[in-house]
């Protein structure tokens, strides 16, 4: 019996294993990228310790074989992401690249808070000085990955150490300060200039305009208390009054603590 079940575990061990590669193999050709260079990797995980004392989670892959390669870097916050980057950073391991995946502060396996931005300054250069120190990093780093994972990115631009090569942004414009409320947009685009995306996009686009719901600890002046309460506070320190004849409703869509509707009276000062 015990020889059946442990053949039984082998198949099934070497059915997954084939499957997993044979993934990374159709990647390949439907992206057309050229024959692979290596025949695997090694994944470890570290704690990566920011200044602060928050250790980061961080999955490292090194290609098989290879001591020393060109790494590439990839902070991700998104949840539904995670298994595509892991599956990236596997593929580029064939190539011969290294590739650090870390989950983002208060995200996924990292401990800390979740504010979007706030932390991110910081967080990405302590990764990066931990980074250049590894012995599998050869002296070249790139960083790269879409929308957050690109203002990652930009959020360290301007203080990277000798050893990144490179950055490859994606979904995330550098043009804000030239945002025009009046451009010309085709059918169904929405013209809206509050918003930070759609669909996925969203979920990072609530925390930045509705706020995050501060903790009993929290610090009132870096708390991420979002675009539009901090617009109604304002309103409300010039003369601007919750509307007795129309009570504020809580959301009904979200199980977010968040108002539906919030009318309040506008009163010219005397």
């Amino acid at each position: 019996m015990k020889k059946v079940v442990l053949g039984g575990f082998t198949v099934l061990f070497a059915l997954v294993g084939g499957a997993l590669f044979a993934r990374h193999e159709l990647f390949r050709r439907a992206a057309h990228l050229p024959a692979f260079t290596a025949s695997g990797w090694v994944a470890t995980v570290v704690d990566v310790p920011m200044r602060d004392g928050v250790k980061l989670h961080t999955e490292v892959f090194v290609p098989e074989g290879i001591s020393r390669a060109p790494t590439i870097l990839v902070r991700n916050p998104y949840e539904y992401l995670k298994p595509i980057e892991v599956m990236q950073c596997q593929t580029m391991t064939r190539f011969g690249y290294a590739c650090v995946l870390q989950d983002v502060r208060g995200q996924m396996d990292s401990p800390g808070d979740w504010e979007p931005i706030i932390h991110e300054r910081n967080d990405g250069l302590d990764t990066l000085a931990w980074l250049v120190k590894q012995p599998f990093v050869d002296g070249n780093i790139g960083m790269r990955g879409p929308s957050y994972l690109t203002c990652t990115q930009w959020l360290v631009s301007d203080s990277l150490p000798p050893e990144v090569k490179t950055l490859i942004p994606s979904v995330f414009g550098t043009d804000a300060s030239i945002f025009n409320q009046h451009r010309v947009l085709p059918d169904g685009v929405p013209p809206w200039g509050l918003t930070f995306g759609v669909g996925v996009h969203t979920c990072l686009g609530r925390d930045l305009d509705g706020g995050v719901l501060p903790r009993d600890d929290a610090d009132p002046l870096t708390h991420q208390y979002g675009i539009v309460p901090l617009l109604v506070r304002e309103l409300f320190a010039r003369n601007a009054r919750p509307d007795p004849a129309h009570p504020a409703v809580a959301a009904e869509h979200t199980v977010r603590a968040n108002w539906g509707s919030y009318p309040i009276l506008l009163e010219a000062p005397r």
